[in-house]
This record gives C-alpha cells, structure tokens and sequence, in this order.
C-alpha cells in the first residue's frame, strides 16, 4: 500500500487520511507473496514471505505486542477459519469495480457485534466489528 507512504501530488489528504497514513507508516508490515522481493518493498518497516501458513500467522500473533492485523482477503481466510479473527473492520467504498477477490471465505457463519461505525465526508464508511 504505498499510496500511504506519502501524500501524492496533487492531492490533499484530510485529518483522517494523514491519521491513517501515520498509523500505516508505525506497522510492522509482513507481505505474503510468492514473487516480491525484500528489495522491492518501500515500507521502512516491512518484510517479506512467500507463505503466510496458519503456521506462521499463529507465530505472528504469538509474538505480537499488540493487535495483528490481516490485509488482504486470501491470507485473512486462513485465519478467520482458524478462529485467529476476533475483530472485522471493513471500509465500503461508493465505487463500483465489477470484480475482484471476495472479502470473506466460503464455509464461514459468524455472529458479529457492530463495535463502531463512520461515515466520512467522502462518503467511505467505515464499520467495525466483533465475533460474539
């Protein structure tokens, strides 16, 4: 996500994506792909792997500090079925795509508390929950 990297020309981020992009920028970043190189990655914080095995998301979250966060619907799958999700926070975007991975995997039923939810002036909506 190097979009948040730094503010691109000619544009103005608001407080909320300056927020987000500060937050962004502290994560320690792991990326999953089988073709990435270490060199190629522009976060100052990040490393790459070329499985993100249940394996190595539990070591993940074992020696985590904090909370572990899963971008990306096919390495989130893995952990969601493993029961590792405890919390979904989804941005619902007023853009239409036509395609794309689906955000949750097949097989999965959940029951979920909204925890918290935004509407931004772009309107982005933001919603936040948590398994029950």
């Amino acid at each position: 996500m190097r979009y948040w990297e730094s503010e691109p020309d000619g544009e103005n981020w608001g407080a909320d994506e300056n927020r987000f992009a500060r937050r962004w920028n502290e994560l320690e970043i792991v990326v999953a792909s089988s073709t990435l190189t270490p060199r190629e990655l522009t976060h100052a914080r990040s490393s790459v792997v070329d499985d993100l095995n249940l394996g190595r998301i539990r070591r993940i979250v074992d020696e985590a500090a904090g909370e572990v966060e899963i971008f990306g619907p096919t390495t989130a799958a893995t952990a969601i079925r493993a029961g590792l999700v405890r919390d979904f926070r989804f941005f619902v975007v007023p853009r239409m795509l036509g395609g794309g991975l689906r955000a949750l995997p097949d097989g999965v039923s959940l029951q979920l508390d909204l925890v918290e939810s935004r509407v931004f002036e772009n309107g982005f909506t933001f919603l936040h929950y948590r398994v029950s």
